[in-house]
């Protein structure tokens, strides 16, 4: 987890959101191990409103969006392994994130995990994988040119195959510019198990919302490893 650092980012509302961050750490931590990554200068001020069953370790960040700014982790024959996804604020939305920037691949080195390097900009909640060489993931939120100019669908998904390991692509067309993720696909479906999918929908007669627009719009699929997906 990360602190969130900086009152240009969150304003009147930092004390309330870091009381509910570390709120959510000590649950956590009642069930298994939590670090809690902290600006330099606010480690002790973590650790106090976290507690002792919180790890804090000071590490320069500037929001709480560990989900998004860590790397995103791989097994290599039996190896960890972290694939650094160059974040770049959500498509520069969020204008404070050079600390964040830099934070996936500080935290590899910290702890000695070999890296994966990739050229996608990307954000780790804009995946979502089976375990088994699936991966879920939406246009909007990585084929969009304020995180991969110039770069294709097929490009980014050449790129994701090799750093990721996944055979198997499924596309969802997302929306863009609605939110700050531009629909990341983590809001919208989470695998539960190999071939489970769970969506997230409005109530019925509820008004729709940025992620179920996402599933309305309707996904392009990549199923047989090496071709390439169709709009149905």
């Amino acid at each position: 987890m990360c602190w969130p650092a900086s009152s240009d980012i969150w304003g009147d509302q930092l004390p309330g959101v870091r009381q509910d961050i570390a709120g959510l750490a000590r649950a956590v931590a009642g069930y298994e191990p939590v670090v809690l990554f902290a600006r330099p200068g606010q480690e002790d001020a973590a650790q106090q409103a976290c507690g002792s069953g919180v790890e804090v370790v000071s590490m320069p960040v500037d929001d709480l969006w560990a989900r998004d700014t860590l790397p995103v982790f791989v097994h290599d024959s039996g190896t960890l392994k972290g694939v650094t996804f160059n974040f770049n604020g959500w498509g520069n939305k969020q204008k404070e994130h050079a600390n964040d920037s830099a934070l996936a691949t500080a935290v590899l080195a910290k702890y000695r995990i070999p890296r994966i390097g990739t050229p996608v900009v990307a954000e780790g909640g804009a995946f979502e994988t089976d375990g088994q060489g699936t991966l879920l993931v939406t246009e909007s939120s990585v084929v969009n040119d304020n995180r991969n100019p110039g770069m294709s669908r097929d490009d980014i998904e050449d790129e994701l195959m090799k750093a990721l390991g996944v055979t198997k692509v499924i596309w969802l067309a997302g929306v863009r510019g609605q939110d700050i993720t531009d629909a990341h696909v983590d809001c919208l479906a989470r695998f539960v198990a190999p071939g489970v999918v769970l969506l997230d929908q409005p109530f019925p007669g509820a008004p729709a919302d940025v992620w179920s627009q996402s599933l309305r719009a309707g996904p392009t699929v990549l199923s047989p490893p090496g071709t390439r997906g169709a709009t149905p």
